[in-house]
């Protein structure tokens, strides 16, 4: 065994040359910077109290927190959480964050604008009431105070990505009696702070789609995030992740009758962003299989609704509208309903009688099928009407 060299020191003890090379390289290690770590808190509503009931929301956001803990982030959970459980969780998740942090922030469920500011809504939220109710009710995303993307910026972290897919039809009803600001639709722009990344789901006063007329059951993900979750899995900049995502978004979205949905984001980071272990520029190819016409059950509303809209999208002129209508009014609460009142703010023109159809001319309308104004529509079942487009 070779001789261990020692030096000696005042008081008679002797110090070992290793101990003394170890000692230095601690202390320089000590010395350095702490290595960034990387958080994020995915949030999801769906089991509304007062509000109507989201589908995928909860689909949505286990597939982003399973990507982003691949990435390495440490992923916090809630789901369906009231005003006083989000308000807890945010604090424990602040607390973790130190100076030069990766922060995600991930969002599925119902939000309202105020036509300035954008709010994040629990599931205890109520149906309605003044805005100064709603907004003590919900979660600002950026206030320049103490809203969510303001407590996270405080904190001095990096990067902030937030992902808000929050921008569906304004759930709230109006007060009685006067106009409310709260029944803005969609989410208003926002200026993100330096160092953030934000992504929306629809662009400024536009509705996401929860899903398509179309939609198999197997189907459990979001327009937006069926299209982007593929890009981001890649590991693409973040930049381009959402480009691509965009294009795909809005086909899809025009499947579902011409509806309009073009996801935004707003990018105050420096340079490329990467959340990935590793970026790429170039993705594998990605295109979205059109859904297929799925096999109806008769006891399932929102496949029925699904199947009416379907129908009511191929008739022309005033049997459109009437049977928008019916989807409309037959079907409160559905995404067909949704997306059958928005076509009908586009389409629907001053009735005339005149200009109504004949019994017989609709028998032989272009499209082929028999429409749900025929009488004999309602004595046929969901399948029997949609034959009878294909026949056509």
């Amino acid at each position: 065994m070779p001789p261990v060299s020692c030096i000696p020191i005042p008081g008679g003890l002797h110090l070992t040359r290793s101990f003394l090379i170890t000692s230095a390289l601690s202390l320089l290690l000590s010395l350095q910077p702490a290595m960034a770590a990387k958080y994020a808190l995915v949030v999801s509503n769906g089991d509304y109290q007062q509000l109507s009931d989201l589908q995928n929301t909860h689909a949505d956001a286990d597939a982003y927190a399973q990507v982003f803990s691949g990435f390495g982030y440490g992923v916090t959970r809630l789901r369906d959480g009231t005003l006083d459980q989000t308000l807890d969780t945010l604090d424990g998740f602040l607390d973790q964050l130190s100076s030069g942090d990766e922060v995600a922030l991930i969002y599925s469920g119902h939000g309202w604008s105020d036509g300035v500011q954008n709010f994040l809504i629990p599931t205890d939220a109520p149906a309605e009431g003044s805005d100064r109710k709603l907004k003590r009710s919900t979660l600002a995303l950026k206030n320049g105070s103490d809203g969510l993307l303001d407590e996270i910026a405080q904190r001095q972290v990096g990067l902030t990505v937030a992902i808000i897919d929050a921008c569906r039809n304004n759930p709230f009803k109006a007060p009685e009696g006067r106009r409310s600001a709260a029944v803005s639709r969609g989410l208003a722009r926002l200026t993100p702070q330096s160092g953030s990344f934000v992504i929306y789901s629809a662009g400024e006063g536009q509705a996401a789609l929860d899903r398509l007329p179309n939609d198999p059951r197997s189907q459990k993900l979001s327009v937006f995030t069926r299209s982007f979750l593929p890009y981001l899995k890649q590991g693409l900049f973040l930049e381009d992740a959402v480009s691509r995502a965009q294009i795909d978004t809005r086909d899809l979205a025009e499947t579902a009758g011409g509806h309009v949905q073009h996801p935004a984001y707003y990018d105050a980071a420096l340079g490329h962003t990467c959340i990935a272990p590793q970026c790429q520029n170039q993705p594998v190819a990605v295109t979205p299989a059109p859904a297929p016409t799925p096999k109806v059950e008769q006891d399932d509303p929102e496949q029925k609704a699904d199947a009416f809209l379907v129908l009511a999208m191929r008739l022309q002129g005033e049997d459109r509208i009437i049977a928008l209508k019916r989807v409309r009014d037959g079907y409160p609460g559905t995404q067909a309903a949704q997306i059958a009142a928005s076509q009908l703010a586009a389409l629907e023109p001053k009735p005339k009688a005149e200009e109504r159809p004949k019994a017989k001319e609709v028998e032989k309308a272009e499209s082929g099928c028999i429409p749900l104004t025929d009488p004999r529509a309602k004595e046929m079942t969901i399948d029997q009407l949609l034959a009878s487009c294909r026949s056509g």
